[in-house]
């Protein structure tokens, strides 16, 4: 049996760049490699119900409200690290972790062991959703995004003229070497004090054909609006990931991506953890949650080992 010390710490996983702070609980348990398994069973059943409003291909867009996306490719993001005192979660965490298989066809377990914390080894849970999530998103970003940086963009057949003021037109004209790294290809026409697009993102393109009850100029003008409001307030031209595109982008990264309750084989995860470990962000969904949560750390006191009682886990075929 593998016994449980009374107390619980509570630890935290900080993301070294943001400063951003979540908190689990580690429960400190006298350690036997094949007593690991039993230790799912304590997993509380609430964590392995999917909630009902979850069960949903659709996504409620206030999630977004207070988002801020950088993942522009001119910003290096590939470094980063989290930290939970002794265990760092870097790029070289795929390469020491062994999996273990699936929770409830919910959750992918795996162990890691610490060679910078005494070689403590950890029972690391995945929700596998989130990590098929962060995978397509970024394959979704690297479809649209040209090797330079620049989105791939269309031409239109019939270019789409807004009416602006003068003053909105002069600042439009004035960051129309932005607007063209976002796929935009604009001019005016100072006469009319209209401005003239000419090209539109390609992903545009695929989002107004899929969802026709929304109107391409809508679309135009969020984005146009949220370009303005960021040079206006800034003093200078964004560099980041559009707003917008970043929505678009997260609602089909969810749609694509595996689901609870779905079955994985050894080769599909073998595969999945591949992927994520080649991402630039592999540590967080598209949402910019965690994908992964330390359920325990061990000790190793004893070197009898006990056979374990498998209940929730399904070891990988």
């Amino acid at each position: 049996m593998v016994k449980h010390n009374e107390h619980v710490s509570q630890r935290k996983l900080q993301n070294a760049n943001t400063n951003t702070t979540f908190v689990f609980s580690c429960n400190y348990n006298n350690y036997s490699r094949a007593s690991l398994k039993n230790c799912f069973a304590q997993i509380p059943q609430e964590l392995l119900e999917m909630p009902e409003q979850c069960q949903m291909d659709t996504i409620d867009e206030s999630c977004f409200d207070k988002t801020f996306v950088d993942i522009d490719k001119q910003i290096t993001i590939i470094n980063q690290s989290f930290q939970n005192e002794g265990i760092v979660f870097s790029k070289e965490f795929f390469k020491q972790i062994q999996i273990v298989g699936q929770i409830e066809n919910k959750f992918i377990a795996a162990i890691y062991v610490s060679f910078s914390n005494n070689y403590t080894p950890y029972i690391i849970l995945f929700d596998q959703h989130a990590v098929d999530e962060r995978i397509q998103l970024e394959a979704l970003i690297k479809a649209e995004v040209h090797e330079n940086g620049q989105f791939y963009s269309t031409s239109l057949e019939y270019p789409i003229r807004f009416e602006v003021s003068g003053e909105e037109l002069q600042i439009l004209i004035s960051m129309s070497y932005r607007l063209k790294n976002i796929g935009f290809n604009i001019c005016a026409d100072k006469v009319n004090s209209m401005l003239i697009v000419s090209s539109i993102p390609t992903l545009l393109c695929k989002y107004v054909k899929l969802n026709q009850q929304i109107k391409m100029p809508d679309v135009i003008r969020d984005v146009m609006k949220n370009e303005m409001i960021f040079f206006q307030e800034n003093g200078r031209l964004s560099s980041t990931f559009p707003f917008t595109y970043h929505k678009i982008l997260c609602r089909e990264a969810c749609k694509r991506a595996i689901k609870f309750g779905q079955q994985l084989f050894k080769n599909e995860i073998e595969h999945l953890f591949k992927s994520l470990s080649q991402c630039q962000a592999p540590f967080q969904c598209a949402h910019g949650r965690p994908i992964l949560t330390v359920l325990s750390e061990f000790i190793d006191q004893e070197s009898k080992i006990v056979a374990p009682s498998l209940q929730n886990i399904t070891l990988s075929q």
